[in-house]
Order: structure tokens, then sequence, then C-alpha cells
């Protein structure tokens, strides 16, 4: 079995000039784990199949103004400086796998982020909830990885990927 677990770090800032409706921006890095799950009894690989850094932007939508609480929609565009590694579990495992795995993917991302808000006095917040995000990218030259002298991925130049991240979240609003 082999499972892919996504995570992400970041900074983000959001600007609201009229009730409802902001505009946010983060700078995030986000990693793509590829693993076995073998179990305890035997072996298992962890390797990075996708990683960047990444600037986005997008209107929040705050279904409250002024309250202790509110939610929050935020539709993302953005662009990341990424690279990518073909099925790089199966480079550790296949012996006689052959075939250059790693591409700079630099690409569009696009996504949507809901989340819970609780305000604090003295302006600290506290926030929950979740990111779905679509990473989309073209890489050059195409992969041809083989094993047994079959080939995969035969000139295949391009992908997306999409990851759904829970959110935790806290700061300062002024």
């Amino acid at each position: 079995v082999v499972t892919h677990l996504s995570y992400d770090i970041g900074i983000f800032f959001e600007y609201i000039p009229i009730d409802h409706v902001g505009i946010k921006t983060k700078l995030r890095r986000s990693v793509v784990v590829q693993r076995t799950a073998f179990g305890s009894d035997y072996q298992n690989w962890t390797e990075n199949l996708y990683e960047n850094y990444s600037f986005i932007l997008g209107p929040s939508l705050h279904l409250t103004a002024r309250k202790q609480w509110d939610v929050v929609l935020t539709p993302e565009i953005g662009y990341a400086m990424a690279k990518y590694k073909a099925t790089p579990v199966a480079a550790e495992l296949i012996s006689d796998y052959s075939g250059d795995g790693d591409r700079d993917v630099n690409g569009l991302i696009y996504g949507a982020e809901l989340s819970l808000a609780v305000y604090f006095s003295g302006g600290f917040y506290l926030s929950l909830g979740g990111e779905w995000t679509t990473y989309s990218f073209d890489f050059s030259p195409g992969y041809k990885l083989t094993q047994n002298e079959n080939s995969y991925l035969d000139g295949k130049n391009s992908t997306s990927m999409q990851t759904l991240n829970f959110i935790i979240s806290a700061g300062y609003a002024f």
C-alpha cells in the first residue's frame, strides 16, 4: 500500500477594506510525501513526491461583521515554484527501475479555503478549517520510466494534483 500525506506551513495577511469582503495573501511551503504502509513487521519507505514555495492571493468573503466569530470563504489562485519526483518510492523498492524522476514544475495553483474564526479580547484569534488546492504543472522533458523493459508515462509532460488539508491558524487582528 502506498499513501500520500500533504502538509503546509506559511504566513498570511488579510486586509478587509469593507464589511464582509477582504483580500488575503499567503506565502506558503507545501510538501506531499509518498510512503509505504506495509505494516510494522516490514520496512517502510518515505520520500517527497512534490514540494513547493508558493504565493497565493484571493478575496475573502466573511459571513459576519464585527462579531466574536466568523465563517470565511476564500477562493484562491497563485503560483508555485516546485519540484516533482515521479514515483519516488518505486525508485527505492524496485531494483531494475530506471528513469530520471526529478523535475522543476513551476506553475499555477488554485483552490478554496473555508474556515471558522473565533476572536478573543485583545485581538487574538484562532481559526480552524479546511483547504482544497489543485496544483497544475508541466514538466520538460516528458517522463519515460521503465521496469522490466516496460515503459511507463511514455513522454507524459503535464499533470495536476489535488490536496485537501485541515487548517489551524492563529494570529492577531488589528
